[in-house]
């Protein structure tokens, strides 16, 4: 592998299709979407770096925060208090987040989705919701059928039936019979 300078990687790198303007102290539109600027602490926000890492799944949520290590934006979604999630996806766990995540007295700002799409924000709940619940059992034809356990009889009531038998398709199965032997006092 050939050694590569960094202008050579830089034109390599997937060209920036987000379009990051700002239009006042606190207004910032991102591809035409509205955001407002919370908190810039240390002067974080920067338009270039946020276009270049900016995916348009994060309009889902109601808050973004941008933390900057090793010269390395990273975003991260959070939902309003009042949304019905996990607490770590919450507004109330940003300072949690910051304090675990992101380097001590690192540079980071947070961005208020003024314009959330709801529709993209409901339906990744919702599929989100459904992975949760675990499903019955299902067979070939998507029915779910719930399973009955027939009660086994104690091994003094059993007169030669099978004891236990495989269920799995590819592997033979065998059979267990016990017998009782009786014994005739004559």
């Amino acid at each position: 592998m050939t050694r590569k300078t960094s202008e050579e990687l830089e034109e390599m790198r997937r060209p920036v299709v987000n379009q990051v303007d700002r239009l006042n102290e606190t207004t910032v539109l991102v591809n035409g979407h509205q955001y407002e600027l919370v908190n810039d602490v240390r002067e974080a926000f920067n338009e270039e770096q946020l276009a270049e890492r900016y995916v348009t799944l994060l309009s889902r949520y109601d808050y973004i925060v941008g933390d900057i290590g090793s010269n390395q934006l990273r975003l991260r979604g959070f939902f309003d208090d009042n949304v019905n999630v996990e607490n770590e996806l919450k507004f109330q766990n940003i300072e949690d987040y910051l304090m675990e995540y992101c380097g001590f007295g690192c540079p980071y700002f947070i961005l208020k989705n003024t314009e959330v799409n709801n529709k993209a924000r409901d339906r990744w709940l919702k599929e989100r919701n459904n992975l949760d619940k675990k499903p019955a059992t299902k067979h070939k034809n998507n029915k779910k059928v719930e399973h009955y356990q027939k009660p086994r009889k104690s091994v003094n009531n059993r007169k030669n039936e099978v004891v236990g038998t495989t269920k799995h398709k590819r592997q033979r199965a065998f059979k267990i019979r016990e017998k009782r032997e009786v014994k005739n006092d004559k």
